[in-house]
């Protein structure tokens, strides 16, 4: 239900976050968190552990590769499909799961360890606290903000400026009133059938595409 799936988001973007190494974990506090229905809910070593799955799936059974390894894995791949040396320059990760606090530090600690340190230091990930703020001093240095949301023009009609940022809003709420009203353009993927929005990873490779599509 959508009260259940606010309840879900608000307790994995408020409180769970990325252990900073799987062998150095921190002291839990128990806390009692109040959610937006009102309700309350006690949650100890699920603020980590719900998080940490994403690198060790065996945690709940399953046989597929954590995030780190199928990423580095399929980083792997592409110098043999596409015959040619992949640059990491290239690399953008996106998505919902990638928003938890502490993943960017923990992403890089696995892929220093898959490699032996040796693309660790060449990922360029920034990891900002206040996104209202980084899109007011990215505009003021000339940046256009496109921000993606259902009711948006059509993504193919614009033409995208050169100093480009790009906001991915949430599959299910979209953009808050306050991030949307920042943004220069807002631009939305046409949708085909009963499928009324897409995955905040997927959306973002679609329009990223197109970005790149216009400056070649």
């Amino acid at each position: 239900s959508k009260k259940l799936r606010k309840n879900i988001d608000y307790i994995k973007e408020k409180y769970c976050y990325v252990n900073d190494d799987d062998t150095n974990k921190k002291e839990l506090q128990t806390k009692i968190i109040k959610l937006p229905d009102g309700s309350e809910i006690k949650l100890d070593k699920e603020m980590d552990l719900c998080p940490e799955i994403l690198f060790h799936p065996e945690m709940i059974n399953k046989t597929v590769g954590g995030i780190a390894n199928t990423f580095c894995s399929s980083v792997s791949d592409i110098d043999h499909y596409i015959g040619q040396k992949f640059e990491w320059n290239d690399l953008i990760i996106a998505g919902g799961s990638s928003l938890f606090n502490g993943f960017i530090d923990r992403i890089k600690l696995e892929i220093g360890r898959y490699y032996g340190g040796k693309y660790k230091n060449r990922m360029k990930i920034i990891e900002v606290n206040n996104l209202a703020t980084s899109i007011e001093k990215l505009k003021a240095n000339g940046f256009w903000v496109y921000g993606t949301d259902m009711n948006g023009e059509n993504y193919t009609n614009i033409k995208y400026d050169d100093k480009t940022v790009l906001v991915i809003g949430n599959e299910g709420s979209g953009m808050s009133k306050l991030i949307k009203d920042k943004c220069d353009f807002i631009i939305s993927i046409p949708m085909i059938g009963k499928v009324n929005s897409l995955n905040a990873s997927v959306a973002a490779g679609i329009v990223i595409f197109e970005v790149v599509r216009q400056r070649k």
